[in-house]
């Protein structure tokens, strides 16, 4: 689920020079889901922070497994979530400073739909906003098992394909 969503998204990572470390928690990790909705939910969370970390910027990404849970998350080093915005950012054609979103075009359903996805999962997510313009955090909880669903391998301990570029490490994130 999430190399796929990675090799998806590594154009626009490459055409701006961020680099995306990845921690994938050290092995295989699985949970129980629909595996076309759950890479859309890591799809659209790495989409936004790539989108949104500055030319030559930086995105983390780890993932780490409990007993009951897979937790996702993504960091960025772009101009941050504002504070006043942090309630609204996962409402359907919501937007912040339409200056700067604006200039990175889309609609405004990107994160509403992540949020839909997770909870029908039974999941929770939440934005954090950095400080100091330093970027966002997107935590991601989503249970190991959804009852009816079918397995689904969130990570790996190696990525599948080989970096391109340089763009791609498999890092601890900062």
């Amino acid at each position: 689920m999430i190399d796929t969503a990675l090799d998806t998204l590594r154009p626009l990572a490459e055409a701006k020079r961020v680099q995306v470390a990845a921690e994938l928690g050290g092995g295989a990790i699985s949970l129980t889901g629909d595996p076309a909705r759950l890479q859309q939910i890591a799809r659209n969370v790495l989409h936004n922070a790539i989108q949104f970390a500055p030319d030559g910027g930086h995105v983390d990404l780890r993932v780490e497994a409990t007993k009951d849970a897979v937790k996702i998350t993504v960091r960025d080093n772009g101009p941050g979530i504002p504070p006043e915005f942090l309630p609204y950012v996962f409402d359907r054609f919501r937007q912040g400073d339409s200056s700067s979103t604006r200039a990175h075009r889309g609609l405004g359903l990107g994160l509403a739909i992540v949020k839909h996805l997770v909870e029908l999962h039974g999941g929770t997510v939440e934005a954090v906003n950095r400080g100091d313009r330093s970027g966002a955090i997107f935590r991601i909880v989503l249970p190991r098992e959804t009852k009816g669903m079918a397995r689904v391998d969130v990570a790996r301990e190696v990525p599948l394909s080989p970096p391109a570029a340089g763009a791609w490490r498999n890092a601890a994130p900062r």
